[in-house]
């Protein structure tokens, strides 16, 4: 009853546009004022103090360093560059390279509003201009985002490996092939939108020469993810220390090889990373309230008892799990929902004979998910706002991204062997 009346405080303070952080502060200590034991206040120190200090989680400020290094070094664009340089003569050319550029570009922001924020003023004009409406084009945008936050380094893999305990490494490893898929589903459903509109132009082929040019240019950011892949894959260093290399490589590449990132282009790349440590940390510490009075009331082992006599089978259990993050993902932003869910769920999934890695590359991709569908999605907002959509245009245009999105989801949670054959196969 106590942490029922707790979790209405959270949901009417979220329904106030209270933020969240504050939301889980909030809904914590009512739990304490109810239950009358201002001795749970010491939980909450502890709470706050291992959360600073877990090992796991310090990857996040890297990754999000080596972001902002070369956003305001202008290094993105040499990825476009190149993926335009290799498809860039097809009808809808741009479309199809920016799908493939944040596949790539990916593994080196590890958001996707981030990633949405950078692409969209550049390259929804010139979808446009290639013929897609701009309803249709912010969707492009928005869909091509979405592998911001799945291909590592994805700060949610983090979150959801050190909550849960999961190996980051295999999370990330995982992170390539799921991303894969779901580049691939966009990219045929960006054929087909081609197919079905005479009005979308493509532009001249370019030469080998300016080809072989812009892939040199791409080197170093590319070098990045390949970095990351196999820096894990060989045991060189963990998802943390990955991060740390990656931030040196960017830092390295905008001063020294491309020589555009300046003194204040650093100093600012540095604060910006402090303020979305912090606000994803205070975010990660404050849900920690809400998980740990979880256990104290002992609900897992009473969601346990229950599913272990109503639900026998792993596919339904998948299943279930799949409509309950759905549902929710749709009001919630990712991280609060993987803090909130993901220590119930997580140890039930052991009990029905789920590999760990390969559950939470499923309910991840469904989590992000809920960022491309309204009212809460946060990649509608960025994207909508940037390129000047009315938000329900936008809507309608990214239900056919959300639903062969759904496909890879169900393609992946049938077939463990879509995303598990690299991570069993090349971390042994």
């Amino acid at each position: 009853m106590e942490l029922a009346l707790s979790g209405l405080i959270f949901l009417v303070t979220l329904l106030l546009g209270v933020e969240i952080v504050f939301a889980f502060i909030l809904a914590g200590f009512t739990y304490i004022l109810i239950v009358d034991n201002w001795r749970l206040i010491f939980s909450v120190i502890q709470t706050f103090s291992y959360t600073f200090t877990t090992w796991e989680l310090m990857a996040i400020p890297f990754f999000i360093l080596t972001g902002e290094i070369l956003h305001r070094a202008g290094l993105v664009k040499e990825i476009f560059n190149f993926a335009k340089s290799i498809v860039g003569h097809w009808r809808g050319g741009l479309a199809y390279s920016t799908q493939i550029a944040t596949y790539l570009l990916s593994g080196v922001t590890g958001s996707a509003n981030a990633e949405a924020a950078a692409i969209t003023p550049l390259l929804s004009p010139l979808l446009e201009k290639e013929g897609f409406s701009r309803p249709r084009a912010a969707a492009i945008l928005c869909a091509a985002s979405l592998k911001g936050a799945i291909v590592p380094p994805s700060m949610l893999f983090i979150v959801y490996g050190a909550v849960t305990n999961t190996s980051i490494e295999d999370l990330f490893i995982g992170g390539f092939t799921v991303g894969a898929l779901v580049m691939l589903s966009h990219v045929a459903l960006v054929y087909w939108f081609v197919s079905q509109d005479p009005r979308i132009k493509a532009e001249p082929r370019v030469s080998l020469k300016v080809m072989s040019i812009s892939f040199i240019k791409a080197i170093p950011v590319l070098m990045i993810p390949v970095l990351i892949f196999f820096g894990l894959l060989g045991g060189w260093f963990t998802a943390t220390e990955s991060g740390a290399a990656s931030s040196f490589l960017a830092f390295i590449a905008g001063v020294f090889i491309y020589r555009r990132l300046t003194l204040r282009d650093l100093k600012e790349a540095i604060i910006s990373t402090s303020r979305t440590t912090g606000g994803v940390l205070l975010i990660v510490a404050a849900s920690g309230l809400i998980g740990y009075f979880i256990a104290y009331e002992n609900i897992p082992s009473k969601i346990a008892q229950f599913l272990t006599a109503y639900v026998s089978s792993p596919i339904l259990f998948m299943l279930l799990v799949n409509v309950i993050l759905f549902v929710l993902g749709i009001f919630l932003e990712p991280i609060p929902l993987v803090l909130m869910i993901m220590p119930i769920l997580a140890p039930l999934s052991h009990n029905y004979g789920l590999d760990p890695v390969h559950f939470g590359l499923v309910v991840l991709l469904n989590c992000l998910l809920g960022m491309l569908t309204p009212p809460v999605g946060g990649v509608l907002f960025v994207v909508s706002s940037i390129a000047k959509v009315k938000l329900e245009d936008l809507s309608r245009e990214i239900i056919p991204f959300v639903a062969v999105s759904l496909i890879i989801l169900l393609v992946i949670m049938l077939m463990p062997v879509s995303t598990l054959l690299w991570p069993k196969l090349l971390m042994k």
